[in-house]
């Protein structure tokens, strides 16, 4: 991977985990504090409920910030043509593992349940039980995420980029004589499909107008900048994405033909 490419790919990343993280924060400190007024109310403030309830409620916590970290991590690979990792789920544990520690040292300089010494030491244990199948799932999903972008990458893609037989064949031999194929007209007609079907109405003009703004680019100089700028609306659907890597290629070829 060029360090191009992995800059572009921390930025996505750092920008997508940090908009989950502050809405989680947000969303985990009052349900904390929801749960110890409810105790209070009932006299079970100082009880092993409040432990309990505080555990599932990091363990939520630790869920949520794992995985939305790894899928910015792998949708950020697809979005920039790179091939996905297995580092990827190492980097997973590893931040796993940290968020683990973070949450049972908060557990433990809580001054409400530091009384609870016999159930502060089993926190990290009942937090791993709760959390443990994160990682399960998420080894899954790139086995699925790997599989279907080797696919893609093995398929033939034949794009006519200048003159009525010019083509780009992609990943495979083309054996072909003095014929016309014109996929690029099927791409952006497919995506259009894709937009009209998937994508709220009301958010369909803007994503469209950016993906006119590339089909008329695809020739020029512009050409990568305008397919960045409809990638960063498509990343969000899951049919767009798919067709993300034929877009970034005929703009990758459109700028190198120049």
């Amino acid at each position: 991977m060029e360090q191009e490419e992995r800059d572009k790919i921390e930025e996505y990343v750092k920008n997508a985990y940090n908009a989950v993280h502050s809405r989680t924060r947000l969303a985990i400190s009052k349900k904390l504090a929801d749960s110890r007024e409810k105790l209070a109310i009932t006299g079970d403030l100082f009880s092993s409920t409040l432990f309990f309830e505080t555990i599932e409620i990091k363990a939520e916590q630790v869920k949520v910030l794992v995985e939305a970290r790894a899928r910015a991590t792998m949708k950020a690979y697809e979005i920039h043509g790179v091939s996905l990792e297995d580092s990827i789920l190492t980097e997973s544990q590893q931040i796993y593992e940290n968020m683990l520690g973070s949450a049972v040292a908060e557990i433990r300089r809580d001054p409400v349940l530091s009384g609870m010494r016999d159930l502060q030491d089993s926190a990290l244990e009942q937090l791993h039980r709760r959390t443990s199948d994160v990682m399960n799932e998420l080894a899954c999903e790139l086995e699925e995420r790997k599989a279907m972008q080797k696919k893609k990458q093995e398929s033939s893609t034949t794009i006519q980029m200048h003159g009525p037989n010019a083509r780009a064949n992609i990943n495979s031999v083309d054996n072909s004589v003095n014929s016309v194929t014109i996929t690029a007209q099927n791409v952006f007609s497919e995506t259009r499909n894709a937009i009209r079907s998937e994508v709220p109405e009301a958010e369909q003009t803007e994503i469209l107008d950016r993906l006119t703004a590339l089909e008329n680019s695809i020739h020029k100089p512009t050409a990568m900048q305008r397919y960045k700028e409809f990638a960063a609306l498509a990343s969000g659907y899951g049919n767009l994405l798919l067709l993300l890597p034929k877009l970034l290629e005929m703009a990758k070829h459109a700028v190198k033909s120049l």
